[in-house]
């Protein structure tokens, strides 16, 4: 459960079980790697995403408080994105992702990869207030 803390301003703390049933939150987190990054959490521990700058998308779990393991897609590429051998999604610009929450519940820290690799590239964000 990003204890909802991830979500900091839009639930005070990612305390999942504080969410009504069938309900979400969203946070919305600017980060250097792939501009503006809206994250909505649904009480059964799912997280979905999307950063409208590379048309991209996230797809996740929570692992623990404060933790999210997924996969992320994106139509739009940028120059240094490694295109995979198949598609994900319509799309041959993905990979897999970790996002972790930082002590000051204000931001995330993480990392992402292409295809099918391990992610080792650097994906950090801070809430937006």
């Amino acid at each position: 459960m990003i204890s909802l803390r991830l979500a900091g301003a839009a639930l005070a703390a990612l305390c999942l079980t504080q969410v009504p049933a069938g309900a979400q939150t969203k946070a919305t987190y600017d980060t250097e790697q792939a501009g503006p990054l809206i994250l909505e959490f649904g009480k059964d521990g799912s997280v979905t995403g999307e950063y409208p700058e590379y048309q991209g998308h996230i797809k996740g779990t929570l692992k623990g408080t404060d933790r999210i393991d997924g996969t992320w897609w994106q139509s739009k590429a940028a120059s240094d994105d490694v295109k995979c051998d198949k598609e994900m999604n319509g799309t041959l610009y993905w990979g897999k992702f970790t996002l972790i929450e930082n002590a000051d519940q204000k931001g995330f820290h993480g990392m992402w990869g292409s295809c099918d690799h391990e992610p080792d590239d650097p994906w950090s964000g801070t809430l937006k207030q």
